[in-house]
């Protein structure tokens, strides 16, 4: 590890794991890892805390082995992050402000682009698939983002699995409103809203508001901005 001393957030049991904290990093919750060969990278000046501190004050629960994070320069995480399993990643661009918990199984991925910001949102990544959101998006309050339905369904007949994970693509400058769910499979394309409490799982075309379950494009060649100017 990259610490020159033993710090009281970190609880190890395994071999080869290596953290790196950069100038002004700071770590204000408990980070547990159980495996080897794991990886933890803070850039200078991020930050990373407990989303709720009032339950176990731990940020990071870590599980099995080579699973690596990387935080960006400036950015702030409020989070509960649990990974089972191996070789899964989390990367968060530079100056984010993010809070979510989220779960990472299975060689799952998730990246996170510049300037990104969320509030209070849940992903989940329980097979080998991955979540990438772009750019300075805004991602509002319980939003919620799968890759699977987290359980298999069979064809009772064949045996055949019907319902198998799928990635989802987030494009750069997208909203993601109030309670929106965005399903296994969904592809967000730049620029676009999606209304409070609509249900995403197929195609969001650049520059569109989509709202409804399942959500459907209500007004096209939009654009949108975080202040009123």
């Amino acid at each position: 590890m990259d610490l020159e001393e033993p710090h009281p957030w970190l609880h190890e049991r395994g071999a080869n794991n290596r953290i790196t904290l950069g100038g002004g990093a700071s770590v204000l919750a408990g980070v547990h890892i159980d495996g080897s060969d794991n990886n933890l990278d803070l850039s200078p000046g991020a930050s990373l805390a407990s989303d709720d501190p009032t339950r176990d004050d731990v940020a990071i629960r870590i599980t099995g082995h080579r699973n690596s994070i990387f935080v960006g320069p400036g950015s702030r995480l409020n989070l509960s992050l649990r990974i089972d399993g191996d070789d899964c990643c989390l990367v968060i661009g530079r100056d984010c402000i993010l809070t979510f918990n989220a779960n990472l199984r299975a060689g799952g991925r998730i990246a996170i682009g510049d300037g990104t910001t969320m509030v209070k949102g849940a992903m989940q990544v329980h097979e080998k698939a991955a979540i990438e959101i772009g750019r300075d998006c805004m991602i509002s309050t319980l939003v919620y983002i799968s890759v699977s339905d987290i359980h298999p369904i069979l064809d009772r007949t064949t045996g055949e699995r019907v319902n198998p994970p799928a990635s989802v693509s987030i494009g750069d400058h997208v909203w993601l409103g109030l309670r929106s769910m965005i399903m296994k499979g969904a592809q967000i394309e730049t620029g676009a809203v999606v209304a409070a409490g609509a249900v995403v799982s197929g195609n969001v075309p650049a520059h569109t508001i989509v709202a409804g379950a399942p959500a459907r494009v209500l007004r096209e060649d939009i654009e949108w901005r975080r202040d009123f100017e």
